[in-house]
């Protein structure tokens, strides 16, 4: 017959137990409230590409009157809850226009296994110069052969200019996938950013090789909430 505190052993096991299952379940769930959206981030490491299920993200809301100050003309971008939002003069990455919006990984984003990433993010910009219309497929990559943007994407029923950027300076590397779109007179630039160092400037076995693709499936997955909010002119 079972003592006393073998019971009592086993009440208490098969309580953890029940608690765990528990928490797992959480863990797994898709970010259908703030509450799970927040105990995920809590369970996964930073940028774990596996935190981040679309549902439950933020929503970026920009736009402006055109000059005419009757038609308003604006896009939104849905975003993970705990990405960093930069906008004013804090903003950079883009190639063209005013920068409206960079939506950037958290600063403490895959940290273990200790890599060369620096940093990734997606910055939005306009232009409505004179001259949008006619430059905006003009190719950001001055050493391409390629002119102007060489390929054309559809994402999220919006025709998209695309084309590759990368950049190397001191030891860092920034690798660009650049898209643009016309509206009106207004041209769209979505650039989704890695930063890298260069795993040479390391001290040999001390950092892997980024994978960039663990970034980029999340930025891509950000470009595809991509949408146009324009209103028609009032009378």
């Amino acid at each position: 017959m079972p003592s006393l505190l073998s019971i009592v052993v086993i009440l208490v096991i098969s309580m953890y137990t029940a608690v765990m299952g528990y928490s797992f379940g959480v863990e797994t769930e898709t970010d259908a409230s703030l509450s799970t959206s927040f105990m995920r981030q809590i369970i996964h490491r930073p940028g774990d590409t596996s935190s981040y299920a679309s549902r439950g993200w933020k929503l970026w809301n920009d736009g402006s009157f055109d000059k005419s100050g009757k038609a308003y003309e604006g896009f939104t971008v849905k975003y993970p809850r705990d990405f960093d939002e930069h906008h004013g003069t804090d903003v950079g990455g883009n190639f063209i226009g005013k920068p409206s919006v960079r939506l950037a990984f958290p600063q403490d984003s895959y940290m273990t296994p200790k890599t060369n990433f620096g940093e990734a993010y997606m910055t939005v910009s306009v232009d409505d110069g004179k001259d949008a219309v006619k430059t905006c497929y003009a190719n950001p990559d001055m050493s391409a052969a390629d002119r102007t943007l060489p390929t054309v994407v559809t994402v999220g029923g919006i025709d998209f200019r695309r084309g590759d950027v990368a950049e190397a300076a001191a030891g860092n590397r920034y690798d660009s996938r650049v898209y643009r779109a016309l509206r009106g007179s207004r041209c769209y630039e979505v650039v989704l950013t890695v930063h890298t160092g260069a795993i040479g400037n390391y001290d040999p076995g001390t950092v892997a090789e980024f994978d960039k693709e663990n970034a980029f499936s999340v930025l891509q997955k950000m470009l595809n909430t991509f949408q146009f909010t324009d209103k028609s002119p009032t009378s």
